[in-house]
């Protein structure tokens, strides 16, 4: 633990591994392909959920916490009335709209997919997220892991030196 930041988190609940981590993902995912010039060809994006958010993803509110990290929102800024109004806005329409920018077509029930019994490696709380083109090639794909207390890891980060991940705090602090 890094800071009080690291005790107490503000965001959608039950359990800040299974909703404030996996919201962090998605919305880090599409922010990603942006800067890397994939959103603006993307026309599908598809989730999957391994192990512990496989078997309990829907129970903790994980599913709706990726959507709405797909869709741009923060978990220590959302609004909750009006999620849950977008959140099944998305599942009655099949569209999602990326960071507000790019709206694509998203079937809930064939692009959100939960492996229960399918654990990645590295950690339990497995994400991995797909993004293809209109001719269903795959244009990027990223595996992360909500590892506790809202704090997520790309495969990137995995093997660094704590001190090479970068944390960011609201306020500085050294003691």
């Amino acid at each position: 633990m890094d800071s009080v930041f690291g005790l107490f988190k503000i965001g959608i609940g039950p359990s800040s591994s299974h909703t404030v981590g996996p919201m962090k993902i998605a919305r880090e995912f599409v922010q990603f392909s942006r800067e890397k010039g994939f959103l603006s060809d993307c026309s599908s994006i598809k989730v999957e959920f391994f192990g512990s958010l496989g078997a309990t993803g829907v129970g903790h509110g994980s599913d709706k916490a990726v959507v709405l990290g797909l869709m741009g929102f923060k978990p220590e800024d959302i609004d909750m009335s009006s999620a849950k109004i977008r959140f099944n806005d998305v599942l009655e329409h099949k569209k999602i709209n990326l960071l507000e920018i790019k709206r694509i077509y998203f079937d809930f029930s064939k692009d959100f997919i939960l492996h229960a019994n399918k654990f990645l490696e590295f950690h339990p709380n497995g994400i991995k997220l797909y993004m293809y083109d209109k001719n269903a090639i795959c244009l990027i794909s990223k595996t992360y892991y909500s590892i506790g207390g809202g704090a997520i890891l790309d495969e990137d980060d995995i093997g660094k030196d704590a001190s090479e991940i970068e944390l960011n705090f609201p306020y500085p602090f050294n003691s």
